[in-house]
């Protein structure tokens, strides 16, 4: 049986930094690669992020989501406000990686590195959570979450890396997915 507890206000914000992360590298990529499918690899991202931080931070990625649900008092100043310094300076911060490493005309080497070891990342965070936290217990989404996850990566930047997300064809990524291991075991006490 799983325990569900409230999370801690600092989780809360953690979730909040991950999540914002990856959603605003995926639009940032999927934008900046000239992908005609920008905008299913943004909605794509935008339901992992969901399944995966939704119940920890109630997945406020978009400062103006999370403005309006303050204003309904949904949420209180405290973690709005937070929030909303994490989304702005995750913003910032991730623009300037997207702008500095993923570019499909000019896809070195360090480009390809960078956003591989970002999107196995992402990859194995999500099945770490939507498959072994007893988060969802007897669910039969995972399939559909993990699969999202690399659609959503190759469409952001399949053009830069060729979008194998995968540690056989990518090993250089391995440490991804070790830090994943080390972010689910933090954000998740419960579930380990």
């Amino acid at each position: 049986m799983v325990t569900v507890t409230a999370p801690r206000a600092g989780m809360k914000i953690a979730v909040q930094l991950i999540t914002t992360s990856v959603f605003v590298l995926t639009v940032g990529a999927a934008v900046d690669s000239g992908s005609l499918f920008a905008s299913l690899a943004i909605g794509a991202v935008l339901m992992l992020m969901i399944y995966s931080g939704g119940h920890r931070s109630m997945a406020y990625y978009n400062p103006a989501v999370t403005l309006s649900v303050l204003v309904r008092a949904k949420i209180g100043l405290g973690t709005a406000a937070g929030y909303r310094i994490v989304q702005l300076g995750v913003g910032l911060i991730v623009a300037v990686v997207v702008r500095g490493f993923v570019d499909p005309a000019q896809a070195i080497t360090l480009s390809a590195f960078v956003v591989e070891v970002l999107f196995t990342l992402t990859l194995s965070y999500v099945v770490l959570k939507v498959a072994t936290s007893g988060s969802y217990p007897d669910s039969s989404f995972h399939g559909l979450v993990i699969g999202f996850t690399v659609v959503a990566g190759g469409f952001a930047v399949g053009a830069v890396s060729g979008g194998a997300f995968n540690l056989l064809v990518a090993l250089v990524a391995l440490g991804a997915g070790v830090a994943a291991g080390f972010a689910f075991l933090a954000l998740e006490p419960a579930h380990t």
